[in-house]
């Protein structure tokens, strides 16, 4: 498998193994998210790799910025502020817990570079299909050897 596909599924193994979250979730990775609008009414938290950036760090290594988005979304109405307040504190605790974990693959352990959390909450999600829809990207460093 990839790198990048390694790491989105190393950072589900993560998500679905700890405890420190307000809600209960079951994360999983998916290339595309797509969802038929009746699933939504469950909250779904989905890990997608998105990007894997190269570029030279010594003569024999490579740096390698790996970029994996999670998406938190569930199902809520335009005016049910608190279920929409739920989906993105979710988001905010999976952003704060990021910040500080070492994600591990077969190969490389990985440290993380940046955490960002954009959208908080999609207005075309909210507006269009009825949901909150809140994206946090991870951006993670591994250097591999030429």
């Amino acid at each position: 498998m990839s790198l990048l596909t390694d790491t989105a599924d190393a950072l589900v193994a993560a998500l679905n193994n700890t405890s420190v979250f307000s809600q209960v979730f079951t994360a999983y990775r998916k290339l595309a998210p797509t969802f038929d609008l009746k699933e939504m009414a469950d909250l779904h938290v989905v890990v997608a790799p998105r990007t894997d950036t190269r570029s030279w760090e010594t003569r024999g290594e490579v740096r390698r910025t790996l970029k994996v988005d999670i998406a938190v979304a569930q199902k809520t109405v335009l005016d049910d502020e608190d279920g929409q307040d739920k989906v993105i504190t979710l988001a905010e605790e999976i952003a704060d817990w990021a910040q500080d974990q070492q994600i591990t693959t077969d190969s490389h352990a990985l440290a993380v570079q940046s955490v960002q959390n954009n959208p908080t909450a999609s207005p075309q999600h909210l507006r269009e299909l009825g949901q909150t829809t809140s994206v946090v990207s991870i951006e993670y460093l591994a250097l591999t050897p030429v």
